[in-house]
Formats: structure tokens, C-alpha cells, sequence
């Protein structure tokens, strides 16, 4: 699996200058870059995950990476301190993460999953209980992630995502069976189309209601 991990260097430091009247400041910055970063990503058809907001996980199979590096180089110009980048090859999407090489050229592509949650009946919810539901499920997607060495996200409202590998469908299918769960699985050559897959997928069971999970290639 590939990736790159761009950090922002010495961004600690920059936090700490801007005196103690600085954390709208900071949420400021860190929205509106992440914000830059998955437009410019969508574009080539990839995806980033934040990692506390000073270090991005951009999925980087499928596409070549002249075009990432492309995008790196023209949104690092935005960003509030020097980005360093660290392209990364491994047996998994965690893996990758403490494996920098050379080039990603060099290694072989392989085909993301994204497994898309969503709870049911969520939008019926009080508050109290919504977000005991979201804490919840946290727990459980996150277990879900380390067992395929993937990464899980909160998405926002009831959903969340585990990105991980299509080779590892089987064990997300072997954990499927979470109540008032529905489970979209997308499968695609790079993330944005596992990404839309997913979502299909979810639309699928909406509409056809006779299954808890559906994957979609």
C-alpha cells in the first residue's frame, strides 16, 4: 500500500507565537488548509486523512506520483511552516506510514476498500442519545482499523470510514454484524472511487432496505 505523510514542520512552535489568545487561530488555519488539501487531492482522485492537524495521510495508490507531488508543492504554500513529506510502501496502509522510499513509482498499486458506517435511525435520536451511539461506534471502528492495520475517520453526523485494503474485505465482513449498523463497501483503483463506491453502496441498502452491508467494485 502507498502513502505519503505530510507534516507540517516546527508547527508546535508557531502554535506557541501567537501568544495565548490563539486557539480560534489555530482551528482557523487548520480548516481552512485541510479544506484546501481535500479539494486539491478530490482532483487527482485522491484522499487525505488529518493526523492532529500537523500531519495529513494522503492515500496515494493508483495515481502516479508526479501528480501528488505536483499538488504538495502547490498547497504547501499555504501552509504556515515548512512541509516535509515522507513517501511510504508497505504491506498495509499503517505499515506504509514508517516505511519512507525513494519513489512510489517503484512499487506496485493495489486497490483501496473504504467501509462506510452509518447508524440507523440516528437522525431520530436526542442529542444525549446520538452521541452516546457516535462515542460507541467509535470505540468499535477503531478496533476494527488496528485489526486491518487501516485507518478509520469520523466523517461527521453518524458516519465514520475504515480505509484499508481490498485484500483485507474478509475480516471487515467477519466484524460486520454491529447492530443498527448499515455498512457500505467500496472497492476502487484509487480512494476517491472506493470513497463513491461506498456511498452507493449505503444508497443501495437505503433504498433496497434487505441487507445490513453491501460491497460494491
Amino acid at each position: 500500500m502507498k502513502t505519503i505523510l505530510l507534516s507540517l514542520k516546527g508547527y508546535k512552535e508557531w502554535t506557541e507565537s501567537l501568544g495565548s489568545d490563539r486557539e480560534w487561530k489555530i482551528q482557523i488555519f487548520q480548516h481552512s488548509f485541510s479544506s484546501l488539501l481535500y479539494e486539491r487531492f478530490s482532483k487527482i482522485n485522491s484522499y487525505v486523512i488529518p493526523l492532529g492537524f500537523d500531519k495529513y495521510i494522503i492515500l496515494a495508490d493508483g495515481i502516479k506520483e508526479t501528480y501528488l507531488m505536483k499538488v504538495i508543492e502547490d498547497t504547501s504554500h499555504y501552509a504556515t511552516t515548512p512541509v516535509e513529506v515522507c513517501k511510504g510502501y508497505g504491506e498495509s496502509l499503517y505499515l506504509s506510514l514508517f516505511s519512507c522510499v525513494e519513489t512510489l513509482d517503484n512499487f506496485p498499486d493495489e486497490k483501496l476498500l473504504v467501509a462506510h458506517y452509518d447508524i440507523d435511525g440516528f437522525t431520530k435520536s436526542n442529542l444525549k442519545e446520538g452521541m452516546e451511539r457516535i462515542n460507541e461506534l467509535s470505540l468499535i471502528i477503531s478496533k476494527i482499523a488496528r485489526k486491518v492495520n487501516g485507518f478509520y475517520q469520523y466523517f461527521g453526523g453518524d458516519n465514520f470510514g475504515v480505509f484499508a485494503s481490498e485484500k483485507d474485505l474478509d475480516s471487515i465482513l467477519s466484524e460486520s454484524d454491529i447492530k443498527g449498523v448499515k455498512i457500505g463497501i467500496g472497492i476502487g483503483e484509487n480512494a476517491r472511487k472506493a470513497l463513491e463506491n461506498a456511498t452507493k453502496a449505503l444508497d443501495l441498502i437505503r433504498v433496497k432496505r434487505d441487507t445490513q452491508w453491501k460491497v460494491l467494485r
